[in-house]
C-alpha cells in the first residue's frame, strides 16, 4: 500500500504546495519520515506533464519477475541464517576446536568449510 498517497492528496487539496521540492537546507534538522518523502515526491511531479510520468504498473511481466527474484532472495537469506544458527549451536555444544563464543569470522568459516567427513573405524568396528 502507498503510505504517502494520503499525505500527497492532503497536500494537493490544501493548496499549500509549491512546484519545486523542498531544498535540503530547508529540511535540515527535520527527521526523515514517510510524510516528508511523500510530500517531496508529490511536489516534484506537479510541474511535469502527465504524459511524461511513468506508469509503474505498465509492464506486469517485469514486476512479476522482480517479485519472484525478491522472494527467492528472501528464502536464500532465511536458509543462510538457519544454517549459520545450526552451525553455531553445534559449535557451542560440541568441542570441535572452534571458538564460537562470538560470531564466526570469515577465516573460521573458511576453516570449517575445508573440513571433510572422516572415514575411519570407530572402536575397532569396520563399516558394513
Amino acid at each position: 500500500m502507498l503510505r504517502g498517497l494520503p499525505v500527497a492528496a492532503r497536500t494537493l487539496a490544501s493548496g499549500s504546495w509549491s512546484r519545486s521540492p523542498t531544498p535540503a537546507r530547508e529540511r535540515r534538522g527535520r527527521r526523515k519520515s514517510d510524510e516528508i518523502d511523500a510530500e517531496l515526491n508529490a511536489r516534484s511531479v506537479l510541474s511535469v506533464d502527465t504524459e511524461q510520468l511513468r506508469d509503474p504498473r505498465q509492464d506486469k511481466r517485469v514486476r512479476a519477475a522482480l517479485r519472484v527474484l525478491i522472494s527467492a532472495r528472501d528464502l536464500v537469506n532465511l536458509e543462510r541464517t538457519r544454517s549459520i544458527n545450526a552451525l553455531m549451536a553445534l559449535l557451542r555444544t560440541v568441542d570441535l576446536g572452534v571458538d564460537a563464543r562470538t560470531s564466526l569470522t570469515k577465516n573460521q568459516f573458511a576453516v570449517i568449510g575445508a573440513w571433510r567427513a572422516r572415514r575411519e573405524d570407530l572402536e575397532g568396528d569396520s563399516p558394513p
